[in-house]
């Protein structure tokens, strides 16, 4: 059919993808977090008493982090999303273009017959 009014390049080709797979670099961060509610208050505020707020500053950095990575996911996502949400409706407007052309559906019958 016709050029569509949605274009949009590849953003990664499938090696970074692979790679991206591979790396697992917000591992420790996702269990600093998931480690982190399996505590109590108590047992956080005994936990990090007395090394001077370092120990919880660290595990502030990692989960911050772990939530930025989670964030660009969600972002990523959401691109996906919104690509396949846009394939489809080129797809259906060219389904309602074709089904709305006369000799279009004869060809199809036609073919069918074949």
């Amino acid at each position: 059919m016709g050029k569509s009014k949605f274009s949009f390049d590849a953003l990664f080709t499938m090696d970074q993808v692979q790679e991206r797979e591979r790396a697992d670099d917000f591992g420790v961060n996702r269990r600093i977090m998931l480690a982190t509610l399996t505590r109590s208050s108590a047992q956080l505020i005994d936990g990090f008493r007395g090394d001077d707020g370092a120990g919880a500053s660290s595990m502030l950095k990692a989960i911050g982090g772990y939530k930025d990575y989670l964030k660009a996911l969600l972002e990523m996502t959401e691109c996906a999303e919104n690509r396949i949400l846009a394939t489809c409706h080129v797809l259906i407007e060219e389904a309602e273009q074709l089904a709305n052309c006369p000799d279009a559906s004869d060809a199809v019958t036609e073919v069918r017959h074949d």
